[in-house]
């Protein structure tokens, strides 16, 4: 309710779309009882994921001929500047740059590298890996472990950074990307869906810009943020299956059919990963939730999407 009390309060923010996703208790007459005009609330019947609520979102905007759309997640505060900051640069964009430009919001959270002065060319795993794996990368993070009690090396975050794909939360752009781009694929359900969408920005020739200036608040943690020693532990030791097949087929589908330019390191990079994961489930006597996580990545290879009956959303 915060989220929807910042913008009712901001005179440059017209109408804010709301999608309730399957609600235990209904949004809407919360809402209507809180007095929020600019709120306009629509419902699934059931929680159908992410994909399909962002994909209603976007076409009920649609039906009220924004110039500008913002897309926030439920939990998403915006900075008072951010929404200036990002109009600041809207303004600087050629009439022709419009349509395939985007700006992202800054949020420390999911930002963790660009904002500990991280190179952004390792802020992001490289082609052709798998879930975040590249035997190239191997050296790099031996070197970074044997320096890890080093202090790093202060540096100034850029005002803007270019990037390949983003989250929905704090995306910024004009109403005519989505007649470039589409809308989200709602076949992906839960979990990188964003980046599917966002990414598609930069695959059609267009540019996704960071703006570090334009923070946003989270009000909660997301579920994945709590660290783990490694990412073959968060797999492994994660309590809900649900959240483990969706977001482990949707990355292999994201790696597999948009992030690989060459299938044979990719999959030299999955044949180590399942690997080490074996070791990993063996040690932790979770080879269950190994072959869920090897199920789901087949499927996701194979771009069998959609909701899968075994593991329903909650």
């Amino acid at each position: 309710m915060r989220v929807l009390e910042y913008i009712e309060a901001d005179p440059k923010i017209d109408h804010v779309v709301v999608v309730d996703n399957g609600a235990h208790i209904p949004i809407g007459p919360l809402v209507e009882r809180a007095g929020l005009r600019k709120a306009i609330v629509v419902r699934n019947p059931r929680n159908l994921g992410s994909a399909a609520g962002f994909k209603l979102g976007l076409e009920t905007v649609l039906a009220y001929d924004p110039e500008w759309i913002w897309l926030l997640d439920d939990d998403n505060l915006p900075d008072p500047i951010a929404l200036d900051k990002i109009l600041h640069s809207t303004a600087a964009l050629d009439p022709a740059e419009r349509g395939r430009t985007a700006f992202v919001a800054f949020r420390p959270e999911h930002h963790v590298a660009v904002a500990s002065g991280e190179d952004v060319r390792r802020c992001f795993p490289p082609h052709s890996s798998f879930c975040g794996f590249h035997v190239g990368d191997i050296p790099h993070k031996v070197w970074r472990r044997i320096l890890r009690r080093r202090p790093p090396a202060v540096r100034e975050m850029p005002a803007r950074v270019a990037l390949p794909y983003a989250p929905y939360g704090g995306l910024f752009f004009h109403r005519n990307l989505l007649d470039k781009i589409g809308t989200p694929n709602e076949a992906l359900v839960l979990y990188a869906d964003d980046t599917e969408f966002s990414s598609r920005i930069v695959q059609s020739g267009g540019r996704l810009w960071l703006l570090t200036g334009a923070p946003i608040i989270e009000l909660e943690p997301s579920w994945n943020t709590k660290r783990a020693r490694s990412s073959f532990e968060a797999w492994l030791t994660g309590n809900a299956d649900f959240r483990v097949f969706y977001r482990a087929r949707n990355r292999a589908y994201f790696d597999y059919t948009v992030w690989s330019r060459n299938k044979m390191i990719y999959r030299l990079n999955r044949l180590t990963y399942l690997l080490i994961l074996r070791a990993f489930a063996l040690r932790h006597h979770k080879v269950d939730r190994y072959h869920l996580f090897r199920r789901a990545t087949t499927l996701g290879e194979s771009a069998r999407l959609g909701l899968e009956g075994e593991y329903p959303l909650p």
